[in-house]
């Protein structure tokens, strides 16, 4: 029993995902993946946390984890690591973005939740995840594309091209353009968090924040 209530408890990892979830959201973006780093997770150079993140799954999910060069990932995702997730370099992830790589086989009808089958996920190179996506475990999103916020994405994803709704489906093919500035992917509105008379935009590189006068 003690094992069961016990036995997943990592205190480096947890210490510092503890830490890192005590500094405010957008503040020390840098040194909360540094600490992340510390933890033992393999965090890679360049890459910014904006706020808590949860990591759960596997015995020691630090193993199973890969997050790749100049990526960032916005406050909230979740990321279980039961089995592999790759996430390449200069992925972007937007708020609440969940990853599952485990789930169950369906049972009898006293208990439909039957065994737990683990698949991994990969994330391509460049991809740009919309907030409070869901990918499913065995999932791969191809580099360079993008999923529309909200979507639920049940089956691989072709690189460079846009997939959005519930389940995802794919939308358009995208090529080299860029979109308008502040454009969030599928219907998302521009995320403005108020801090005075100035709105924080998302810049569509994926690469910064840019401070503009309110309208």
């Amino acid at each position: 029993m003690l094992n069961e209530e016990l036995g997943h408890i990592r205190p480096r990892l947890h210490l510092a995902l503890a830490i890192s979830g005590l500094i405010p959201p957008l503040v020390g973006n840098r040194t909360r993946a540094a600490v992340l780093r510390l933890g033992g997770l393999n965090v890679g150079r360049g890459t910014v946390v904006f706020g808590r993140m949860t990591v759960t799954g596997a015995e020691h999910p630090a193993r199973t984890l890969r997050i790749g060069r100049w990526c960032w990932l916005n406050r909230g995702c979740v990321i279980d690591a039961s089995a592999s997730v790759t996430i390449a370099d200069r992925v972007a992830m937007g708020h609440d973005v969940l990853i599952l790589t485990s789930t169950h086989a369906v049972g009898l009808p006293a208990r439909r939740a039957s065994d737990v089958v683990v698949a991994p996920i990969t994330i391509g190179e460049g991809a740009w995840i919309g907030a409070r996506t869901v990918l499913l475990p065995g999932v791969s999103i191809g580099a360079g594309a993008v999923v529309g916020a909200g979507a639920v994405v049940t089956r691989d994803v072709a690189a460079n091209t846009l997939v959005g709704g519930v389940p995802a489906q794919h939308l358009r093919r995208l090529g080299d353009e860029t979109g308008e500035p502040g454009e969030q992917p599928g219907n998302e509105q521009p995320s403005n968090d108020q801090e005075g008379d100035r709105a924080i935009s998302w810049n569509p590189t994926l690469t910064s924040l840019r401070a503009e006068p309110r309208k």
